[in-house]
């Protein structure tokens, strides 16, 4: 067996966060990490109306950019994003603070 043998390595899906907790109550964005051999689709659960991802479908690794809105409420507020492919589902929860 010879040390010169490729290592070959396929990942039909996976990220780099499973929870994403927002620095604060203002507006902002955040990247997430995707690693795939497959295409795969975006989309928020609930269609939370403050979560808003720039792409809603890919194929191979990327780095989705995601916008959300500005918050004062008085409770922290969630949102799940669902990353889906032919034959896997990934879940990520984003929580953002309520206002101080």
């Amino acid at each position: 067996v010879s040390c010169q043998q490729k290592f070959v390595t396929s990942v039909d899906l996976a990220v780099d966060q499973t929870q994403i907790d927002l620095p604060g109550s203002d507006a902002g964005y955040f990247n997430l990490h995707i690693l795939s051999n497959r295409k795969w689709t975006i989309t928020v659960e609930s269609e939370r109306d403050w979560l808003h991802p720039e792409t809603k479908e890919g194929k191979g690794t990327a780095y989705p950019k995601f916008t959300y809105d500005a918050y004062v409420g008085a409770v922290d507020r969630e949102a799940t994003i669902i990353i889906a492919c032919d034959v896997k589902t990934l879940r990520i929860k984003v929580v953002q603070p309520k206002s101080e």
